[in-house]
């Protein structure tokens, strides 16, 4: 039953609103494709009740050891350490304060070095760019400012560590995701997964007077951000941090979200996440049938380098049928 079935058919039986304890993540382990594909399915038992675009998707090549975190927060920032000029300082930061200086330095840098080859950045602004200007004299009291997300959305999207954590609206662009790195292994062992996030809960945890929520939904221009059009994206990101010596919050999304509905008495009537697994043997399979869909690395990556990428994957399918 789906989560809209079921508030009405609660709505029938009994009209006395009754507490139920939010239910985090509801998890689904499939054995085979086919399975896996039609558990997914907007058509299927599971999300048929769903509205459009009430769900975002997104795929994670290990189920054991990827976790709903942001890249920039991931591993005591280390991917985030992998970036900027400033080498004499390569301490992880542990307070707020050390993040947001990794942060706004690694996205200035971004910025100064495509602007100085004239590639065109989405709400480029005297405002913007005196944010990146002012940082040195006066850091920032809070971090990120709304007007660096957009910016920050295509820094995400070119691999680019940052604080949003990216999703999308389409089902099956998440299982390419989730089915890519463990197609190019011989012997894959354990599980990938698609992580389903029900935005009817999110309207519900937010209204009827409950305390706001520890994340919000960005959406980012996609006229300047040709992969976040073809691959559907949308991004969560956590409250704005202030600048200040507390530790570096590192807790995955659903955590944080649970911690919060535990503390606050947010009820739900059925689950934020779905994560639904599918061995990883079983990769090389999704990722030929994603290919009839017509999800290819080209499809996703619209340049020349998802074109090649789109090569070594049609080269996988062919050693799948053998």
């Amino acid at each position: 039953m789906s989560g809209r079935d079921y508030l009405a058919a609660t709505a029938m039986q009994d009209s006395t609103p009754k507490f139920i304890p939010a239910e985090i993540v509801r998890t689904l382990h499939c054995n085979d494709v086919a399975q896996f594909l039609n558990t997914l399915s907007p058509r299927g038992a599971l999300f048929a009740g769903y509205p459009p675009k009430t769900l975002l998707f997104r795929g994670h090549s290990d189920d054991d050891k990827c976790q709903l975190v942001p890249s920039a927060l991931r591993n005591n920032s280390h991917q985030l350490l992998q970036y900027g000029t400033w080498t004499y300082d390569s301490a992880a930061p542990d307070t707020n304060r050390r993040q947001i200086m990794w942060e706004i330095r690694v996205l200035a840098e971004f910025f100064a070095v495509a602007d100085a080859i004239g590639l065109a950045l989405p709400e480029d602004t005297q405002t913007l760019r005196r944010i990146f200007d002012d940082h040195w004299i006066e850091p920032l009291q809070r971090w990120p400012p709304p007007e660096l997300l957009s910016l920050m959305a295509l820094a995400q999207h070119h691999h680019l560590p940052t604080r949003l954590l990216d999703w999308t609206r389409h089902h099956l662009k998440a299982a390419h995701f989730g089915a890519y790195e463990p197609a190019q292994e011989k012997s894959p062992q354990g599980r990938l997964s698609v992580w389903a996030f029900d935005l009817i809960q999110r309207d519900l945890g937010r209204g009827f007077g409950a305390p706001k929520l520890p994340f919000t939904i960005i959406t980012a221009p996609a006229a300047t951000n040709p992969n976040l059009r073809a691959q559907e994206g949308v991004f969560t990101v956590g409250e704005p941090i202030e600048n200040d010596d507390l530790f570096v919050d590192r807790r995955p999304f659903d955590q944080m979200l649970g911690e919060l509905c535990a503390q606050r008495s947010i009820g739900s009537s059925m689950p934020w996440f779905y994560r639904i697994t599918l061995p990883k043997s079983e990769a090389r399979e999704l990722s030929a049938e994603l290919g009839k869909e017509g999800i290819t690395r080209a499809t996703l990556f619209p340049d020349f380098y998802g074109v090649v990428e789109a090569l070594k994957e049609a080269r996988l399918w062919y050693s799948q049928r053998t």
